[in-house]
């Protein structure tokens, strides 16, 4: 547990500070090789776009949310917190269901899962399905 607060807080750093270093770094292109060089990593990636979201930074959210479901297409988890986010933040919400049923069908028990599955039905207007 002691590890993954450890991840979360330099991740969260991470986001908070990249667009400082982003601008003092371009010139060199080191900040780019560092960013790229971790970007492919699972957990930094799903860590990046949690607290991308966490951060209001939705459309940042959504692409590394993106990229995390093609790193880990069996994570249940990637196909819920982007749905989720979508339903919360945008109005997309058939694209917000869509990603939280696929989520469904891989942990039919996950409650989160099944909040999302509410919420959004709730927001397409469909409260009999959102009631279920």
């Amino acid at each position: 547990l002691p590890l993954i607060l450890l991840d979360l807080c330099f991740t969260y750093s991470f986001i908070i500070i990249c667009p400082a270093i982003d601008k003092l770094c371009k010139p060199s292109g080191m900040f780019d090789f560092f960013k790229n060089s971790i970007s492919n990593d699972k957990t930094f990636v799903y860590y990046y776009a949690s607290l991308s979201a966490m951060t209001n930074r939705n459309e940042q959210a959504i692409t590394w949310y993106n990229k995390y479901i093609k790193l880990n297409p069996s994570d249940p988890v990637g196909y819920n917190d982007l749905g989720f986010l979508l339903a919360d933040k945008t109005t997309n919400y058939v694209k917000a269901y869509s990603l939280a049923e696929k989520a469904y069908k891989m942990s039919p028990n996950d409650p989160a899962i099944l909040d999302t599955i509410g919420s959004t039905s709730s927001k397409l207007g469909e409260y009999a399905r959102a009631e279920s």
